[in-house]
């Protein structure tokens, strides 16, 4: 067997964290016909990423930390691909992607240059999507009402800090978002949501009765919003894997905070703020906890 033909072989390309430096050759990808996995995280490659479309069984891309640019990769039409992570990149345009989604369950664009739309119709179609992140972008949207039906087993939800950096006084950086709506009440139906990060948005409205079946929840930051209204009495009472609580700057929160949010014996919360609501003078405070010792 020639070297050619040891080359059309390799199924993985795994080399994170090993100081490659500047750009890769446009077609070197293209040479591995046979490949699956891609891994070529936290290393300091520049450029365009070489072309991926003839990779037809693609499962796994993952190029986060580098300083790949311009706009989202080409797939093969055929790659049913399964996770992509494009994380601290410099990718830039809209999320329009060109794969076959039925089989992603991982996106994460986060911390990168995208705009547009914050949900592509495309990546909604992704029925197994479990992680999907893309904070620290210029995007906008609504949420859609589709959502929780279009990503059931959704697990991990991250907007957070999109449509761009803004100069303010006395403030170095302040993010602003172009997310708008209300919280959905189909939330809810997510048994395996762990992680729900949507700061800093324009979100308004309540907070819905039915989150308390979040029992799995472990990451809930809603802050900087407007949300309004009450919490629901029973918010936390089924969350025993809680660990961090942000709801800070929500001024139109208020009365009382649950008494469910501290009486379980289960919880092992570690951060919880509530700064700048309108709750009580004495709950309007930050709380740090530390760790449980059992």
């Amino acid at each position: 067997m020639d070297g050619t033909q040891r080359v059309q072989l390799v199924t993985e390309l795994v080399l994170p964290a090993n100081n490659l430096v500047g750009a890769l050759e446009t077609h070197l990808l293209a040479r591995f016909a046979a490949l699956e996995r891609v891994n070529l995280a936290h290393n300091q490659l520049v450029g365009h990423l070489p072309s991926l479309v003839e990779l037809s069984r693609l499962k796994v891309l993952n190029i986060s930390y580098n300083a790949f640019q311009g706009s989202l990769p080409a797939f093969h039409p055929e790659a049913a691909v399964e996770v992509i992570d494009l994380v601290g990149n410099a990718y830039f345009g809209p999320l329009d992607l060109s794969a076959n989604v039925v089989n992603l369950t991982h996106f994460d664009a986060s911390r990168n240059f995208f705009h547009g739309s914050i949900f592509p119709p495309l990546l909604l179609t992704a029925s197994g999507m479990v992680h999907y992140s893309v904070a620290l972008n210029e995007l906008a949207g609504t949420l859609p009402d589709s959502i929780c039906a279009s990503w059931p087993r959704l697990a991990h939800l991250n907007l957070a800090n999109n449509d761009g950096l803004v100069q303010s006084a006395g403030v170095p950086l302040a993010w602003l978002s172009s997310l708008s709506g209300s919280l959905p009440p189909e939330f809810s139906t997510l048994s395996q949501l762990s992680t729900l990060q949507i700061p800093s948005a324009s979100l308004s409205g309540t907070i819905p009765d039915g989150y308390s079946a979040l029992t799995r929840m472990v990451d809930l930051q809603i802050s900087s919003n407007d949300l309004e209204g009450t919490i629901p009495s029973d918010l936390f009472q089924s969350m025993p894997r809680l660990t961090t609580l942000v709801a800070e700057k929500n001024p139109m929160l208020s009365g009382q905070l649950p008494p469910s949010l501290f009486s379980s014996p289960h919880f092992d919360l570690d951060y919880v703020n509530f700064a700048w609501c309108n709750f009580p003078a004495s709950s309007r405070l930050t709380w740090r906890f530390s760790p449980r010792r059992d």
